[in-house]
């Protein structure tokens, strides 16, 4: 016959045993969901990656097509001058003049850009400190 001691000293071995199984199971169920997590981010950095590479090459067609596009309605309105009377000469003049007027707004517009990047001390070492703040 057992005595109520010992009753109580092997229910304290066993409820440390399934206390210490539990920790253990909790742990290896933590170790489990963060190895799970780490995958699916590094699933998702790889596919975001691969979207990059995507968008890039399908912005360098879309620059290529506009840049066709360009070339060719410049082309259209030196024909288009040269047939309402003008010289060679006088068509190339005005397009080219219109390009440098389109470069140059492109270009005030890219330095205003730049200046509300917020990298001010990148910019004042690349000399690029200017300010597009109204004043």
């Amino acid at each position: 016959m057992t005595t109520p001691q010992s009753d109580t000293a092997a229910d304290g071995a066993s409820s440390s045993e399934r206390l210490r199984d539990a920790a253990s199971e909790a742990f290896r169920s933590g170790r489990r969901q963060l190895a799970g997590i780490l995958e699916l981010a590094t699933l998702e950095a790889r596919y975001s990656s691969l979207m990059l590479a995507a968008v890039l090459g399908l912005a360098v067609v879309v620059a290529l097509t506009v840049l066709a596009a360009w070339g060719l309605l410049a082309a259209a309105a030196i024909a288009w001058l040269i047939a309402a009377g003008w010289s060679w000469a006088a068509a190339l003049g005005l397009v080219g003049l219109i390009h440098v007027a389109a470069g140059t707004a492109a270009l005030l517009l890219l330095r205003c850009c730049i200046a509300r990047i917020g990298m001010d001390s990148t910019r004042e070492a690349l000399g690029l400190a200017i300010s597009c703040a109204p004043e």
